[in-house]
């Protein structure tokens, strides 16, 4: 993403809210992880930063949490190669990475 400048920052700040396209925004209320993890939650929802820091939580201290949330930096080639195969690139990327631990916990008796 390219650095804005401070014209455009401040055309940006004056924006009206009702100017803003927010129909690419996916409603996090209505999607099954987040109902899983805060089903408190619906359409009416403001989701604050307390409410995803405890969600979160839940995950991190859970005895068997379905899949941990983690921040990686990849060659953009295996991203492009994963992106080219699948739009849900990051699951497959996961399964890649679960059989590569299976084989390697098989091959050495774990």
């Amino acid at each position: 993403m390219a650095k804005m400048t401070n014209e455009q920052l401040k055309k940006l700040a004056e924006m009206s809210n009702e100017s803003i396209d927010y129909s690419d925004i996916p409603d996090m209320s209505k999607t099954k992880g987040w109902e899983r993890l805060y089903p408190e939650a619906n359409e009416n929802t403001i989701i604050t930063d307390k409410m995803m820091f405890d969600a979160l939580t839940k995950v991190l201290e859970s005895n068997n949490p379905d899949k941990i949330p983690v921040t990686l930096k990849l060659d953009p080639k295996i991203v492009a190669f994963f992106k080219q195969h699948s739009k849900k690139y990051q699951t497959k990327i996961n399964d890649v990475l679960l059989e590569f631990v299976n084989q390697y916990e098989k091959s050495h008796g774990h």
